[in-house]
């Protein structure tokens, strides 16, 4: 699967309506693979979310009980940001308006589909 059919299907995904916009984030190293959306500052507030999951990884020994982290939402006054496992050393971040509700098995399961996409390549 080349990169540009990945990026096509991220775009894709950012057009959901709710959807503010989307990205791919490398989680060693806190870069964005690719973003897609209508927000000014996605790529730096992806970078920036990243840093949620990195925290996770470092105590999720406190959670062993658990099991593994799938995901996890920030709600804030307009804006909800959700981190999603996205495969091998990737979090795929998810911007959508607060009052807006995402069909939420319909998009983990779209997520899923690019998760395998990604371990594909």
């Amino acid at each position: 699967m080349n990169s540009k059919y990945i990026r096509a299907k991220i775009d894709s995904m950012a057009k959901t309506p709710g959807v503010r916009g989307c990205a791919v984030v490398e989680i060693s190293a806190g870069m964005v693979w690719h973003a897609a959306g209508s927000l000014d500052n996605l790529v730096s507030m992806a970078e920036a979310a990243s840093d949620y999951w990195r925290l996770y990884l470092r105590m999720k020994s406190h959670f062993d009980g658990f099991g593994d982290l799938d995901s996890c939402t920030l709600t804030h006054q307009t804006h909800s940001v959700m981190l999603t496992d996205c495969g091998a050393d990737m979090v795929f971040i998810t911007v959508s308006d607060t009052q807006e509700l995402l069909n939420l098995p319909e998009w983990r399961n779209r997520i899923r589909q690019l998760r395998l996409i990604l371990e594909a390549r």
